[in-house]
């Protein structure tokens, strides 16, 4: 090959060459800076010079450029032990949602790298974290006023976050439980609450029933008594009806209830056959006999 051949070659790769360090592209979901002689470059009016989504060219060796992403991202690290108003430690396991908002500033702190970022917003995250579980009790944290508390602690970890050139979107706690090591312990407690519940409710519900039953029985002591109250009066009246009956027949004609009488004592008297009577003839009893005689 010729030199001049050679040196064409040459040209033509040194031209592809810049050519092909002139030239990015940034993606849709990027945000494109670039640097020179290390420092990043602005605009005129100290803006920061920002490259959009598509095809752009830079000069080459002299400017270098930066691709961040700028979708939200997810910090998801690991559950954080903290302590209670209670003095009761929980495990809390959360995640955090984030993204860019200074692209100079996120890369002056992180370098453009994704898990410096994590593990510097981790940091203000379980601050935040700790602070806020720190002023509320367990039940809050599981239920009552869990949401309130998770805002609480987005917006105190976006004080911190601008530092690092981060907008936080959102904090969520996915489940706060006992550390193992304590588990025993707060079961065994819950289970002596429980059994003292158990113990109170019963005692309440033997004062109940005793007193139940003792107002059934005066119950039934009163309607015995008004009962047998009762059937006394109407015997008494039965009785002093029945009194008049016979006082009345026997005004109407004596002679005949005086027989009607007799006829009922003999009745009585011979009912049984067995019975044996000693007693005379000419008795009173007999009067009646005697006049059939006579």
């Amino acid at each position: 090959m010729s030199n001049k051949s050679f040196f064409g070659v040459a040209l033509i790769v040194l031209i592809a060459f810049i050519g092909l360090n002139s030239v990015f592209v940034i993606n849709q979901y990027q945000i494109g800076l670039t640097k020179v002689f290390g420092k990043i470059d602005r605009n005129a009016d100290g803006s920061l010079k920002k490259y959009p989504p598509g095809i752009h060219v830079k000069i080459p060796f002299l400017e270098s450029v930066i691709i961040l992403d700028a979708r939200i991202q997810t910090l998801d690290g690991a559950a954080e032990r903290v302590g209670t108003i209670e003095k009761i430690d929980l495990m809390v396991d959360s995640f955090v949602k984030w993204r860019i908002k200074d692209f100079a500033l996120y890369y002056l702190r992180t370098q453009g790298r994704q898990e410096r970022a994590n593990l510097l917003l981790e940091k203000i995250v379980n601050n935040a974290l700790r602070a806020e579980f720190g002023q509320h009790s367990v039940t809050d944290a599981i239920y009552l006023k869990r949401e309130k508390m998770m805002q609480n602690i987005r917006n105190v970890a976006n004080k911190g976050a601008p530092e690092l050139g981060i907008d936080i979107v959102d904090v969520r706690v996915k489940q706060a439980n006992y550390p193992p090591d304590v588990n025993g312990t707060i079961y065994e407690r819950m289970r002596t609450e429980r059994l003292q519940a158990a113990t109170k409710e019963r005692s309440e519900g033997k004062k109940t029933a005793t007193f139940i039953r003792a107002e059934a029985q005066k119950k039934v002591i009163v309607i015995n008594a008004q009962a047998d109250l009762k059937s006394r009066k109407i015997r008494a009246e039965a009785g002093a009806n029945a009194a008049k009956i016979y006082a009345d027949s026997y005004n109407k004609d004596p002679e005949f209830y005086d027989f009607l009488r007799s006829l009922e004592a003999y009745r009585n008297s011979f009912k049984n056959q067995q019975d044996v009577m000693v007693i005379s003839p000419d008795d009173d009893f007999f009067r009646y006999f005697n006049k059939e005689k006579k």
